[in-house]
């Protein structure tokens, strides 16, 4: 109980503080406040992220957030906080720590998809930003420092010659992939990014860049069409090469289709079909265009030795053990 109590003496004093920053910057904005039981529901969807890379003394530890997109366990965060993880580790809002694997990343929007491990999660519900008026009151609930689950006031001040969403804001580290809500308790936004306008380099400004949550979902809904249409799977990681049209196993499940097959790390794989394919982001895509129970010929390099395989398709397994 005693640890509960410090718990929410510091949260409120977060909250007191930087609302107070942001009050005396901005005289004209009125107080608003934000429903406690709004905020609680709206909570339920966010997730703290670790993500760990490297091996020995080079091994570092990355911390985000994020937020569930579907009930089965998709989840939007920011690229770099997941990129060439060798293991993520999800926080849920009730203390929980589950799995997730990266499933999709794009290099120009900076956006990335993890499957959480389970089902019946509770989503987000968006909202389009489209309405915000100037000086609108956000907030953002993520990983401050390392205080998960923690909230963060936030002036909507504009949008960006990129479409982006300014927003006037004390942000810690580690929220970045943090949803940004409305009063209503709906996600309009998630936090890329934080940033000091030159003009205010003197002065306590500290502003924030968020994309809306419409340019999320454009980018978000078709991948997860992707997924539930096709769901075949060969249990197999690879990476591209040095060579055009060919890629490198990087993992293989163990006891898992293409494993079955004697397809094994180190192999290079250069042909699916008697096809070629471009890159290992292309080669996925044409394996998940497999139903499962149907077989796909792969053509691999061995070595020296060119070889031929066939591999059984099963029901995708997202959470592999390499």
């Amino acid at each position: 109980m005693k640890r509960n109590r410090c718990f929410f003496l510091c949260f409120g004093a977060l909250l007191f503080v930087q609302f107070g920053q942001l009050s005396a910057q901005r005289r004209d904005v009125s107080a608003e406040t934000f429903d406690p039981h709004i905020m609680a529901q709206a909570r339920q969807s966010v997730i703290s992220i670790e993500c760990r890379c490297g091996e020995g003394e080079n091994r570092n530890l990355r911390i985000g957030s994020g937020f569930i997109i579907h009930e089965d366990g998709f989840a939007v965060t920011r690229r770099s906080v997941v990129l060439h993880g060798d293991e993520i580790r999800v926080k849920m809002h009730d203390g929980d720590e589950r799995r997730g694997t990266l499933v999709y990343d794009n290099l120009q929007s900076g956006l990335a998809i993890i499957k959480v491990e389970g089902r019946d999660h509770i989503s987000a519900f968006p909202e389009m930003a489209a309405g915000l008026k100037k000086g609108s009151c956000l907030s953002l609930i993520g990983n401050s420092l390392g205080v998960f689950p923690s909230v963060s006031i936030a002036l909507f001040r504009g949008h960006s010659p990129q479409g982006l969403l300014w927003l006037q804001a004390v942000i810690p580290p580690g929220n970045s992939g943090a949803p940004v809500y409305n009063q209503a308790g709906h996600v309009v936004a998630m936090l890329i990014g934080r940033q000091q306008k030159k003009q205010d380099l003197e002065s306590l400004d500290r502003f924030g860049l968020a994309m809306p949550v419409q340019r999320i979902l454009s980018e978000v809904e078709p991948v997860l069409a992707y997924y539930s249409e096709f769901p075949g799977w060969v249990g197999l990681v690879v990476k591209d090469s040095n060579t055009p049209g060919a890629v490198i196993v990087e993992a293989v499940v163990k006891g898992g289709p293409s494993d079955k097959a004697g397809i094994a790390v180190g192999d290079t794989i250069i042909a699916i079909e008697e096809a070629s394919f471009q890159n290992a982001r292309d080669l996925e895509q044409q394996v998940t265009r497999y139903a499962p129970k149907s077989v796909i010929h792969f053509t691999y390099k061995k070595g020296r030795r060119r070889m031929k395989s066939s591999v059984t398709v099963e029901k995708r397994n997202w959470f592999y053990q390499k």
